[in-house]
């Protein structure tokens, strides 16, 4: 399915690994998708004003752990703390490795990162905006589209602190229809 992405599309997408990975989770949803898009500059996302950090901050927010780090501030225990002595003592990704048992092939290779449902759905909406609009490579706009047909609560949160939803669907469509994606 990857060959039809283009460069930067298909960057965005590994690239919504890492932030996933860097976000300290361990699942890639849609809201890592945009993330990703916004950080590697996509164009109709920049000229939108669209900021990484914001959206980081957001994404931030409304992690669960969150208020876990506050809860446990609230008794004495600096959970980022804990978090550098644990990156010191054992590594930088001894946090997002502790706990969870990496998944594996039969064969004992470890698989791919997952993709949540939301993310394979984002993928499938990119791909037939794709082929509605008889395109032959899936474009970062393809991408918006998939994300923004069904988006997730924090995906819509997200957008709305920029723009309306579906104001951004027309700049996406608005940009295919200036550019050939061939």
């Amino acid at each position: 399915m990857f060959e039809r992405f283009t460069d930067s599309a298909r960057h965005a997408v590994t690239g919504a690994v890492l932030e996933a990975r860097d976000l300290g989770s361990d699942q890639v949803s849609p809201e890592h998708l945009l993330l990703a898009l916004v950080s590697s500059g996509s164009p109709v996302l920049v000229n939108a004003g669209f900021d990484g950090e914001r959206v980081r901050a957001t994404l931030r927010a409304a992690d669960p752990e969150v208020d876990d780090a506050v809860a446990l501030r609230t008794i004495g225990i600096d959970l980022d703390a804990i978090r550098d002595a644990v990156s010191t003592n054992f590594g930088a990704d001894a946090w997002h490795r502790a706990g969870r048992p990496r998944r594996r092939s039969l064969f004992g290779k470890p698989l791919r990162e997952p993709f949540t449902p939301a993310t394979r759905k984002s993928l499938e909406n990119a791909m037939r905006a794709t082929v509605s609009r008889h395109d032959r490579r899936i474009a970062d706009e393809h991408l918006i589209l998939g994300i923004t047909k069904e988006p997730t609560d924090t995906v819509r949160t997200i957008i709305e602190e920029f723009m309306p939803v579906e104001e951004l669907r027309a700049r996406a469509a608005t940009e295919l229809d200036r550019v050939d994606v061939a």
